[in-house]
C-alpha cells in the first residue's frame, strides 16, 4: 500500500497568472463589420 506524507494533495494557496491587459486595437472597418458604432467626428465640429 502507498502511505503519502500530505493529507491532501491540492495545494494550500493559490495561484495567479501575472496580470496583463486584455485589449484588442481594432480599425474603424473591423469595428462596423462587428456592429460597433464609429464616429466620425461630426458632434464635434457642430460647435
Amino acid at each position: 500500500m502507498i502511505h503519502l506524507e500530505k493529507d491532501t494533495l491540492l495545494k494550500d494557496t493559490m495561484e495567479y497568472e501575472e496580470y496583463t491587459k486584455n485589449e484588442a486595437k481594432l480599425t474603424d472597418e473591423e469595428k462596423r463589420a462587428l456592429g460597433i458604432k464609429v464616429c466620425s467626428g461630426c458632434c464635434k465640429n457642430r460647435k
